[in-house]
């Protein structure tokens, strides 16, 4: 059967397979319930569909995870959306080549000061660590709305370039390559490890949402 969804901004469709809700410690009923609780506790503000996937990924499995799991979450965009991108060279000049175009990139666009500084921050140690240790070309993409700046940076390293600590690792030893930092400053992060490549993104929230969502 066929069916059509309006996706409006602020709405997000999520389809996942049965290996995210289903495991032999959890039946398939008690998964997809688990899950819509989940959802229901992300505030609308933190469903963008990387960090999302991201989050539900962490949330729904474990150990015990013994199939494959396949996330997509499409979202209505907002009408002000900017994009930009560009390719790196393969070599020590990247970090500050990535540094200049995100400066002039997000000054055109009027982001406020604070937001571009930890943005140059996090992108210089991201664009740094994919040279060191993947030795590939990298691409360097840019989004922004009124609420967040996300920053993508993909490398065609293989899986291991990137590892995200767990809860009780001291963040002084994460992968000793600077990552605490991005976690430090940034909104959310997280890294997708593909056949063809990682991708490391991280997202920082505006000043003006954060203030948004504060009760008055």
């Amino acid at each position: 059967p066929e069916a059509t969804v309006d996706l409006a901004h602020g709405r997000v469709l999520v389809l996942y397979s049965d290996g995210l809700v289903e495991t032999r410690a959890r039946g398939l009923s008690d998964g997809i319930t688990e899950l819509r609780s989940h959802l229901d506790g992300i505030p609308a503000r933190r469903c963008q569909p990387r960090e999302l996937c991201a989050r539900l990924g962490q949330l729904m499995t474990d150990s015990r995870t013994d199939d494959d799991v396949t996330l997509l979450a499409v979202a209505g965009a907002a009408a002000d959306v900017r994009r930009a991108s560009t390719r790196l060279p393969d070599d020590t000049t990247a970090p500050r080549e990535a540094r200049r175009f995100l400066t002039r990139t997000l000054h055109a666009w009027d982001v406020e000061e604070d937001t571009l500084d930890a943005a140059e921050l996090c992108v210089s140690e991201l664009v740094t660590n994919a040279v060191i240790h993947t030795a590939t070309a990298v691409e360097l993409a840019v989004r922004l709305d009124a609420d967040l700046l996300s920053v993508l940076v993909r490398d065609g390293g293989g899986v291991g370039t990137v590892q995200q600590r767990t809860l009780d690792e001291d963040p002084l030893t994460v992968s000793g390559r600077g990552l605490g930092l991005v976690e430090a400053m940034s909104t959310a992060w997280a890294a997708e490890h593909g056949a063809d490549g990682t991708t490391v993104w991280f997202e920082l929230e505006r000043p003006a949402a954060g203030a948004a969502s504060q009760p008055g």
